[in-house]
């Protein structure tokens, strides 16, 4: 949902609760707020380093169970850009 306020801990908070719900994003009323939510969404140079390195070289094995895995590499990917991490 919405984020409410402006405190960064609450925000931040509410932002991982959403994302561990499957949420992507969040709708902010002010820039303190979306300041906090970019951060806490973008993802961690560790996950941009693991996707680039499945990406790179998926395991071999049952096409099927590596697709989620691949699609979730590329999402993370595409959202690296989005966020400008380098």
């Amino acid at each position: 949902g919405p984020t409410v306020g402006d405190d960064p801990v609450v925000v931040a908070d509410d932002t991982r609760h959403a994302l561990s719900l499957g949420m992507t994003a969040r709708l902010c009323t002010s820039d303190q707020a979306a300041s906090v939510v970019n951060t806490t969404c973008a993802p961690t140079p560790a996950d941009v380093a693991a996707a680039r390195a499945f990406v790179a070289s998926p395991p071999e094995g049952y096409a099927g169970a590596i697709a989620p895995r691949l699609a979730q590499a590329k999402d993370t990917l595409r959202r690296e850009e989005a966020y400008g991490i380098e």
